[in-house]
């Protein structure tokens, strides 16, 4: 069987007891700045980034569409071809033409 620790060394010194350190005081400046920083109204460089970002979300959207009509549009086209293709091997059986396979 193992000796059993003290309690002291199992413990561990929690960070509330301890007085602020010179770390915290520059923390609280860092948080201050940013939130100011934060609080500045947008540049115009700022707002055309905004505007282009926009653009440039609905140039995506209209190309998804485009997209997606013209997928559209091919699957017609093959289901139109392969309704011809029926066809026309229907009309070659009955007429005793030897087509070749697909």
């Amino acid at each position: 069987m193992l000796p059993r620790m003290p309690t002291p060394y199992l413990r561990r010194a929690s960070c509330a007891h301890r007085p602020p350190g010179p770390l915290r005081p520059f923390a609280r400046v860092v948080a201050l700045v940013a939130l100011l920083a934060s609080c500045n109204a947008p540049s115009q460089q700022d707002m055309q980034t905004v505007q282009a970002l926009t653009e440039l979300g609905e140039s995506f959207n209209d190309l998804r569409l485009v997209q997606q009509e013209l997928q559209d549009q091919v699957d017609s086209l093959r289901s139109v071809v392969a309704r011809q293709d029926s066809v026309i091997r229907t009309l070659a059986n009955l007429a005793g033409v030897v087509m070749p396979p697909r």
